[in-house]
């Protein structure tokens, strides 16, 4: 009642906005900046998003603007790392097979087995780096390092497995790893072999 008392007294008429902004700025900190709206929650985080225009610096007068994505693109370069992403096969090699599957200008057959592609110019089909973006996106097991290794040998030496000897701690730009032989449990000195 007090704040409603105080807020028509300053000349609001609606209290509710005053006591909203008043619990705003106590749960963000009580700082200068805690009214500001929370503009990490803007554009829909996680979601795909398409654009209507090329995106960054704009291109010399005259270059070609450059291939802009739609949703099945997308879903083309899933199709494609998932078909030809193996162990064994280089990401070029994978981005070329992709491709020749879906960005074909021409298929000329030189023999019943052979045939020549002729993909559609770059500025008209998506590059290597989208193809490795959006290739393995949002599915970790399709990450070009896991096939690379194996999906053994990357449990074996890359996965941290919490509660064994292998259980690791990652943050940024950093691993930590315990190491907890004998000789650092037990101080011993130099001159003698006893414990301390």
């Amino acid at each position: 009642m007090e704040l409603a008392k105080r807020a028509s007294e300053l000349g609001h008429k609606n209290a509710d906005l005053v006591t909203f902004a008043f619990r705003k700025y106590l749960l963000n900190g009580s700082t200068k900046n805690a009214l500001l709206p929370n503009f990490f929650h803007c554009g829909k985080p996680g979601t795909e998003k398409y654009c209507t225009t090329k995106t960054g610096a704009p291109k010399a007068p005259g270059k070609p603007v450059g291939y802009i994505q739609k949703e099945s693109d997308r879903k083309k370069l899933k199709l494609g790392w998932k078909t030809h992403k193996k162990a064994g096969v280089s990401d070029e090699d994978a981005y070329v097979a992709t491709m020749k599957d879906h960005y074909a200008e021409s298929i000329v057959w030189e023999s019943p087995t052979k045939a020549v592609v002729k993909l559609l110019p770059k500025h008209m089909r998506p590059t290597k780096g989208e193809f490795r973006f959006h290739g393995p996106k949002g599915q970790p097991e399709l990450a070009s390092e896991r096939i690379k290794l194996g999906e053994n040998k990357f449990n074996r030496t890359e996965r941290g497995l919490v509660g064994t000897t292998r259980d690791r701690i990652y943050a940024i730009g950093q691993l930590g790893v315990i190491d907890a032989t004998s000789e650092d449990q037990r101080p011993v000195s130099r001159a003698t072999v006893r414990v301390l």
